[in-house]
């Protein structure tokens, strides 16, 4: 009874389904899947193993005991990989969230800055899809209205030891080489006394699958947990609290109030691995 109620299920293994052609398309195996078992069937399972379509997944975790530059590429080329199923003649509709969660950071990184480095040379260097093709994608789809599809970047990155990075928004700006921008945003979770990093990756996580994925309606589908969030200690990192990414010099966003401090992806920062 109580496995019949349950709507997700926790799961590890890929996601696949064919494009137009009928060729096969499948993803690279997912730490951790949260797919909806109440609407869809797996195409395979065996135990905590499954194989399920895309439109049955909510979520995709890559779990990491220390995150650092080879850790994070690999994790952001598995979700890449999810950008395949804009191919097929049924084009995912819904947002998967996609998670990467570390226990750690390597001991030469230095949150959120190195992480900041690795995440802008990663998409820079397109070793799945070329920053033009991914930022066409983001441009041309569009998701409820909002200008591009959440699709096209990860969602969060989690670092138990240190914080989170979010992505918070694709905003257009007008005369610009690129059309649309990501927003990435950091935050200290760590403190002397209090440790709220996985209080804010299951929050995250709840208001992702309680609004599938849409955006502002966090506080009308679960105004109780937003209530608590709004309690939970999670301030901006400083200096350096929010990347805009791909680069784009700070006077060309006179629109915009940005910090003094934002990091525009085209510092030299490095990581030693």
């Amino acid at each position: 009874m109580n496995d019949r109620a349950k709507k997700y299920e926790v799961s590890t293994g890929f996601i696949i389904a064919s494009d137009r052609e009928g060729k096969i398309l499948k993803s690279k195996q997912i730490d951790i899947i949260i797919w909806d078992s109440t609407n869809y069937a797996p195409i395979f399972r065996d135990g905590e193993f499954v194989i399920v379509p895309p439109e049955a997944c909510s979520a995709i975790i890559e779990v990491k005991s220390k995150l650092n530059s080879k850790e994070l590429c690999d994790s952001l080329l598995n979700i890449d990989s999810l950008m395949d199923f804009c191919t097929t003649s049924f084009p995912i509709r819904n947002h998967i969230g996609k998670y990467i969660f570390a226990y750690d950071i390597g001991k030469e990184c230095k949150f959120p800055d190195s992480l900041w480095q690795m995440i802008s040379n990663n998409y820079n260097r397109g070793e799945y899809i070329s920053l033009e093709e991914r930022m066409g994608w983001s441009n041309t789809d569009t998701y409820n209205g909002n200008i591009g599809n959440p699709l096209f970047s990860v969602d969060a990155i989690f670092v138990l030891s240190s914080g989170a990075i979010i992505r918070d928004k694709l905003i257009r700006l007008r005369n610009e080489k690129h059309p649309i921008y990501f927003f990435f945003e950091a935050y200290s979770t760590k403190s002397d006394n209090h440790e709220h990093t996985y209080a804010f990756f299951e929050n995250h996580l709840q208001a992702h699958l309680s609004t599938n994925g849409k955006p502002g309606l966090q506080y009308a589908h679960q105004p109780g947990l937003y209530s608590v969030k709004r309690n939970i200690n999670v301030p901006r990192t400083s200096p350096k609290w929010l990347m805009i990414f791909p680069p784009i010099e700070p006077e060309s966003m006179p629109e915009y109030s940005i910090d003094r401090n934002t990091v525009f992806a085209n510092s030299r920062m490095k990581c030693n691995t």
